[in-house]
């Protein structure tokens, strides 16, 4: 999964990536400037939570269930509720699930075919949403 159509994954990844900030956070994130320490850690963060959430949950469920409505919305609203202890608002934790629902959504449209939306794009959505948020 990891290196099949690998620079395709992260040309998608790059690219959503870039139209996902703009939509969510307009031309604000041109005045951002992060730190190397950010640019690393929010990588590994945003590859983490992609692993275990769009990752191991999203597979797990779908193979107890084979519903896609339920690895869409599940995980999702765990992504969500995982963030509530970091200091997060409520209205922050929404957020986080309406953008974990954008995540699982588009990991789900080609689940299991050859053009399948794997964790390396939605990694580098995360970590560039993660980076022009800080």
């Amino acid at each position: 999964m990891f290196t099949d159509h690998l620079f395709k994954q992260i040309l998608i990844g790059l690219v959503v990536g870039f139209i996902l900030v703009v939509l969510l956070q307009g031309l604000s994130f041109l005045e951002a400037s992060p730190n190397l320490y950010d640019i690393f850690s929010m990588m590994l963060v945003g590859f983490s939570e992609e692993l275990l959430f769009r990752g191991f949950l999203f597979t797990m469920i779908y193979e107890l269930s084979g519903s896609r409505l339920k690895v869409v919305f599940i995980p999702s609203i765990v992504f969500g509720i995982w963030h509530f202890p970091v200091g997060q608002s409520i209205d922050q934790v929404i957020g986080t699930t309406i953008i974990g629902l954008i995540y699982s959504g588009m990991r789900s449209l080609y689940f299991r075919t050859d053009k399948e939306i794997g964790i390396i794009p939605l990694s580098i959505f995360h970590w560039m949403h993660n980076i022009f948020i800080l």
